[in-house]
């Protein structure tokens, strides 16, 4: 049955809606019709109003784009005023002004079913927002309402505030783009103070000033379950912020503050400390990238003295300098709640340092101080070591990007020989050396709990690389050593690799832009038989050429631990020998050989040749581009032979010249995963042709073939038949390029009559005209197992479309027909082709995309439309057909769709009443919070749903949660993964958690978690008792985050798994987790 019809941008008029209208008073089944950018005009409209009035099927219309005016409107409305079905109406971008605006508020003041109304871009002005405000008195179901790029000023926006104190069902309205100013914007905040129902509000764009900002606030304090205040980029100065400071002084919920990037200076400073130090629920203050100057320093210092809730505060990138750091290190000498204290990019010296390292010898309570970017050299250093070595609580300074020097390292090397509670030191970007990092290195044979991040040096001198040495022989601990930028040379390089056969530790080196030549790789090569530890060697924008490569590739045969190889080169310069290995070792385990657009020759060639006969696991061989000789193409081709889970082959252009049948056949031959050959863009000769459909003759494995070349022999026709009869594995066939020809399509028809396996059948090619179409005809005619044709960019034409049309009365099996981009297609074929469907029983999907219909075909499609039960797409898939037959489906994946807060009704309203469904995964869907209480509120009737995947979501995760988990007794999965977890996020999510009861297991995979933002979901661990399963994993969770984490999950006898990888946790950090000290039952992934 028909749901979703999809016309829009094609060239339809009045004339064409009117065939479609008289479809509609009999049609019962479609649910959603799209008409935008077409030509549907005021009679148009007229034609649809008529029979919408009869219509009990249709629920979402649209019409935007389309020249519509007041006139159209009126008919319009009239319908709405006795249409009790459509709930969604787009009217975006045409012309409906306030005339039009007024005859729809007739109809919406009656009208029970709409709830979602776009009249964006319509010329609306302030008269006319006046009648929509009216309606808006009396509604009670529109939920969003979209006046953007409108006229709509002060007055129109004071109407709107006025309906907002009777109204209590809007969610959304937008209003940006207007010309809304002081007085629109000063309604508005008040009325929002009053209204409980509201929680979308946009007026971006629009001429106001900092009353606009004053109004966020106030919101946002109304709003009691937010505990994220977000007013970043807003511009705040003197008058914004004494009226930030007034609420916050009673504000009782809010524990995080962002004010990032304003016009903040000392006197605003002056305001905001005075609520500081009263308010009793701030935990973190972010006033990164201000004017906060030592003057602002004072005032919020003085403010820290009374305040005991401040947990975290963030000053990253202002212009605090000495003065400022001495009122910070007295405050630090009394205050007992600051833990993280971020000075960075500011303007401290060694005086400054001085001041902070004098506090830190006496205080208990801070564990973090970032002071990078700053000014402190040598002495400062000396400070902050000597305070280092009296301090036992600090566990985390970073000194990144300052002028310290080696004497320095050096007494920062001598605290760490008595300090244990340090456990992260960032010392990159400094003037270290060679001689600073053997102080470090030697530190941690001593000290077995700090970690320092990356021991970055420039080498210089005469014994740079006696100094190398020293620091790797002397080294036990250190696990990652950065030379870049060094220049050490192939000599230095030399006694590096000496060093690395007896070093045990390390496991990342940089040697990035050195002047290392082949020598130097061939002593890196002969090192890494020897070592048993390094996994990651870059070795870019070096001139180690092809010899070197070669000597690379051939350690390879022996070491087992190398992971991660670089040797990319940038130098193009005729005089520098470009590397031809450019991105072999892209992957991070070595699992995949990609020489894509290099000349490699056969000598060249060994070392890869020697590499995949002892490489086991390699999945995928990209030879893209590449220029191979013949005999190079076989040598490497049958190297991979042993490797037994290559499972794509992609082979383009000129990678393939195949001379060794034999070769080549057995190659493929014995594979035995290989499923997928794509040779879409390969220019093979006739010969090499054969070549390649012998060694699939007898394949059993591969079941989707690619083709495509210009110039098909009548020899490579009958060949590719013949293999066709014989192989049994081969499910989905892809021809294209001017070689497939009706010729072609003659023979492969005649075979694949009584063909049993394949199942999808594409074809592409601009040489396919209407004979060839009657090839495929005979084909359905006979095939019983094929499902899904694809045609694009054929000529079949008129006479083309008859004959498949024909075929539809006989075959039973075609489900999937594409006739996209099919040329000369006319109103007669498209008249006949609808005919025929009606008789079809068979076909779920026709698409007719990209065929510019017109007004007459229009006609024909409507009046099938009637009887016909085929899902007509025709510009793009739409999900809502789904939602009506959920009834044996246990997983139903709608990921990276369009389906929006519209769709997701429909599917709520079948999970309601569906009773199988397990695994639902929405990810990429354009879901805000509207879609969110559709799905929270069938999610409390639904009690098979354990699964839900959400990635793109809303912005309030705990109203989602504690909503949809009120009435459930079924447990969930709940992923989030790749959705950016900002502060109000996590918090929220965190206090849903703490009193969940439901939720089972959690993903939060690349969500930009850090140290800060994980001590909330910590805090909710420790007393939530059911997850038993965490995925934290490819987020920005370092040492710090580890040790919160693993305090916390002390309290925690529930989770069972916790998943940490790809974080910046050190080994340092994972201690925090050793099974010595916590539960065994907890299993941690790194």
């Amino acid at each position: 049955t028909v749901i979703s019809l999809n016309l829009s941008h094609n060239d339809i008029s009045d004339r064409g809606v009117s065939y479609l209208a008289q479809a509609l008073q009999h049609n019962t089944s479609l649910s959603i019709l799209n008409l935008q950018h077409n030509k549907v005009g005021d009679a148009g409209v007229e034609y649809l109003a008529k029979n919408l009035t009869l219509n009990t099927s249709l629920t979402i219309l649209n019409l935007s784009d389309n020249t519509i005016g007041a006139a159209g409107i009126r008919h319009l409305a009239d319908a709405l005023h006795r249409n009790i079905m459509i709930t969604t109406l787009d009217l975006h971008n045409n012309k409906i002004g306030d005339d039009g605006a007024m005859y729809l508020t007739n109809g919406l003041q009656h009208n029970r079913t709409v709830t979602m109304l776009d009249l964006g871009e319509n010329g609306i002005s302030d008269a006319g927002v006046e009648h929509l405000a009216n309606a808006l008195q009396q509604n009670t179901t529109i939920l969003t309402l979209n006046l953007k790029s409108n006229k709509i000023g002060d007055l129109g926006a004071v109407h709107l505030a006025n309906a907002l104190q009777q109204n209590s069902t809007l969610v959304t309205l937008y209003l940006q783009e207007n010309k809304i100013e002081t007085i629109g914007a000063v309604y508005l905040a008040i009325v929002l103070q009053q209204n409980k129902t509201l929680t979308t509000l946009n007026v971006n764009s629009n001429p106001m000033d900092y009353t606009w900002r004053k109004q966020i606030s106030d919101v946002s304090i109304r709003n009691l379950p937010l505990t994220t205040l977000n007013l970043r980029y807003l511009k705040i100065a003197n008058r914004e912020a004494e009226y930030l400071a007034n609420v916050l002084k009673h504000n009782k919920t809010i524990i995080t503050l962002h004010l990032e990037r304003n016009n903040i200076d000392a006197k605003c400073v002056q305001h905001l400390a005075g609520a500081f130090s009263k308010n009793t629920t701030l935990t973190m203050l972010n006033c990164q990238e201000n004017r906060i100057d030592d003057e602002g320093a004072q005032h919020l210092t003085n403010a820290l003295l009374e305040n005991t809730t401040i947990v975290i505060l963030n000053l990253q990138n202002n212009s605090i300098g000495d003065t400022g750091a001495q009122y910070f290190a007295n405050t630090l000498l009394h205050n007992k709640t600051l833990a993280t204290l971020n000075l960075s990019f500011n303007r401290i010296s060694d005086e400054g340092a001085h001041h902070l390292a004098d506090a830190l010898q006496q205080n208990k309570t801070l564990v973090s101080l970032d002071l990078q970017s700053n000014k402190i050299g040598k002495t400062g250093a000396i400070f902050l070591a000597n305070a280092l070595q009296k301090n036992t609580t600090l566990t985390t300074l970073n000194l990144q990007n300052n002028r310290i020097d080696s004497t320095g390292a050096q007494y920062l090397a001598n605290a760490l020989e008595h300090n244990r509670t340090l456990t992260t030191l960032d010392l990159i970007e400094n003037n270290i050396g060679i001689a600073g990092a053997i102080y470090l290195t030697n530190v941690l044979q001593q000290n077995t709990t700090i970690a320092i991040r990356d021991i970055e040096c420039i080498a210089n001198g005469h014994d740079k690389e006696s100094d190398i040495t020293n620091a790797l022989e002397h080294a036990a601990t250190l696990t990652s050593l950065n030379l870049k930028d060094s220049y050490i040379g192939d000599e230095g390089v030399q006694c590096l690799a000496e060093a690395l056969k007896m070093n045990t530790a390390l496991t990342t080196l940089n040697l990035d832009s050195n002047g290392i030549t082949s020598a130097g790789a061939g002593y890196i090569a002969n090192a890494l038989m020897h070592n048993t530890t390094l996994q990651t060697l870059d070795l870019r924008n070096n001139l180690i050429g092809f010899g070197g490569a070669i000597y690379l590739l051939n350690a390879l045969q022996q070491n087992t631990t190398l992971t991660s190889l670089d040797v990319r080169a940038y130098d193009t310069k005729p005089r520098n020998q470009r590397n031809r290995f450019d991105g072999l070792w892209h992957g991070s385990t070595l699992t995949s050989l990609d020489a894509y657009a290099n000349a490699i020759t056969l000598h060249e060639l060994e070392g890869i040749i020697k590499t995949l006969q002892h490489r086991t696991t390699l999945p995928m061989l990209n030879l893209n581009w590449t220029k191979m000789s013949s005999r190079e193409f076989e040598r490497s081709y049958n190297a991979s032979k042993r490797n037994t889970i290559l499972i794509s082959l992609v082979a383009c252009a000129d990678a393939i010249k195949l001379q060794s049948k034999n070769d080549i056949i057995n190659a493929v031959q014995h594979r035995t995963a290989l499923q997928m050959l794509d040779l879409l863009w390969s220019e093979m000769s006739s010969r090499e042709f054969e070549y390649l459909l012998d060694a699939l003759k007898y394949n059993k494995t591969i079941t989707t073939l690619k083709l495509a070349n210009d110039e098909f022999s009548d020899k490579n026709i009958r060949y590719l038949c013949d293999i066709l009869q014989q192989n049994t594995a081969l499910t989905t066939l892809h021809l294209g390029g001017k070689g497939v020809s009706n010729k072609l399509l003659e023979h492969l028809c005649e075979i694949l009559q009584y063909n049993t396996t394949l199942t999808t059948l594409a074809i592409r090619s601009e040489s396919i005209d209407e004979n060839g179409a009657q090839y495929l005809s005979n084909l359905l005619e006979h095939n019983i197992t094929l499902i899904a044709l694809k045609l694009e960019h054929t000529h079949i034409g008129h006479q083309g479309v008859i004959h498949l049309s024909n075929t539809l009365l006989k075959n039973t099996t075609l489900t999937t027909l594409e006739l996209c981009s099919i040329n000369n297609i006319d109103a007669e074929a498209i008249q006949y082709l609808m005919n025929i469907l009606q008789q079809n029983t068979t076909l779920t999907m026709l698409s007719l995309q990209s065929n510019k219909i017109d007004v007459v075909s229009v006609q024909y499609i409507a009046n099938a439309l009637i009887q016909n039960k085929v899902r007509l797409i025709m510009y793009s898939i739409t999900p809502y057909s789904f939602a009506a037959s959920i009834k044996t489906l246990t997983e139903l994946d709608l990921q990276y769709n369009r389906i929006g807060n519209t769709g997701v009704q429909h599917l709520a309203n079948a999970l309601k009443h569906n009773a199988t469904l397990i695994t639902l995964n929405l990810n990429g869907n354009d879901i805000n919070f509207v879609g969110g209480i559709y799905l929270a509120d069938a999610l409390q009737w639904n009690k098979t749903i354990t699964t839900l995947t959400v990635i793109s979501w809303f912005p309030r995760e705990q109203d989602f949660i504690n909503t949809a988990l009120q009435n459930r007794t079924a447990q969930l999965t709940l992923s989030l993964d790749s959705f950016y977890m900002s502060d109000e996020r996590i918090t929220g999510l965190a206090n849903a958690l703490q009193h969940n009861t439901r939720i089972t297991s959690l993903s939060l995979r690349s969500g930009s978690i850090t140290d800060e933002k994980v001590q909330y979901l910590a805090d909710a661990l420790q007393h939530n008792r059911t997850i038993n399963s965490l995925d934290l994993s490819h987020n920005e969770i370092s040492d710090t985050g580890a040790q919160y984490l693993a305090e916390r999950l002390q309290h925690n006898h529930t989770l069972v798994q916790l998943n940490l990888e790809h974080n910046k946790i050190s080994d340092a950090g994972k201690q925090f987790f050793d099974p010595s000290t916590k539960s065994d039952r907890l299993t941690v992934l790194f």
